[in-house]
């Protein structure tokens, strides 16, 4: 019997300085279209100020949107504080193993981590 379990995967990629204006690029243009999101729920919430059940979900949205263009800003001083050669952690995904009986618990839900130079995977570790 065996049984399939969640377990984070780290996704890092070695830092270059063509790394770093890419990833600083794209944050930029996720951060100009959480801008958009923001501007759009402003006009929204403005259109629709007497309407008191939907004032909620508006600001609840905008409150998320703020949060993720604070946590892209915070992205790019971190990897703007990287020197090149460094491990900057792009993402943690959810990953899946097979549990069985006998199996090593800890490294079975220990985190994985993957390397990456450039876009090539250049390491798994478990």
């Amino acid at each position: 019997m065996s049984l399939s379990v969640k377990r984070k995967v780290n996704v890092q990629v070695k830092v270059t300085e063509s790394f770093k204006k890419k990833y600083i690029l794209l944050m930029n243009t996720l951060i100009d279209e959480i801008k958009k999101q923001i501007q759009s729920y402003k006009v929204a919430a403005r259109s629709l100020k007497d309407d008191l059940a939907f004032r909620p979900f508006v600001a609840n949205k905008m409150n998320e949107s703020l949060m993720k263009k604070s946590q892209l800003e915070q992205q790019i001083k971190a990897i703007k504080a990287c020197k090149n050669g460094d491990m900057f952690n792009v993402s943690t995904l959810d990953g899946h193993v097979e549990l069985k009986v006998g199996d090593d618990i800890l490294q079975a839900i220990s985190p994985v981590t993957v390397q990456v130079d450039e876009s090539k995977i250049t390491d798994i570790q478990i």
